[in-house]
């Protein structure tokens, strides 16, 4: 039996957006049809390309990816960097060469040049879901989520 085609999916938001709905609600449905899934995270990515220490203030910490984000795309052959991290770890990720069945949910890009790039490298493997989230809602997270790491 043939597997299933990796799939791609790119998770598009402002800073400050809760995604853990939109997250468990796509794994649920990707498991209905067979498929596995496995989050990437960007800031990860970045955090390690720069060697960002964690950082108990969650202002801080953001504040240190935003700026490494801008970094790595400022310092990049036409901003595209950001974009190379993620294909790097997608690909460390991935086990052997063929499909494996798996959809792997990219947690989250910021920039349209980087939906650009994992077009181009994955094709019709990747898709890209814009999840929205109005600016009182975001900044309300980004407040309590820094006022918890200050406690």
């Amino acid at each position: 039996m043939s597997q299933k085609p990796d799939l791609y999916v790119g998770l598009v938001c402002a800073a400050g957006t809760d995604l853990s709905e939109v997250k468990q609600q796509l794994k649920a449905q990707l498991a209905v049809v067979g498929y596995k899934t496995e989050e990437i995270k960007v800031s990860a990515a970045i955090a390690e390309a720069l060697s960002i220490p964690d950082h108990e203030d969650d202002f801080d910490r953001i504040e240190a990816l935003m700026d490494g984000g801008d970094k790595i795309r400022d310092n990049s052959e036409k901003g595209s960097g950001v974009a190379s991290l993620i294909v790097t770890a997608l690909r460390s990720r991935r086990v052997g060469d063929g499909p494996s069945g798996t959809a792997f949910l990219i947690d989250s890009l910021k920039n349209p040049k980087e939906m650009e790039i994992l077009e181009r490298v994955y094709g019709r493997n990747f898709l890209s879901v814009s999840v929205f989230s109005n600016e009182d809602q975001r900044r309300d997270i980004l407040w309590n989520r820094i006022a918890r790491s200050r406690k």
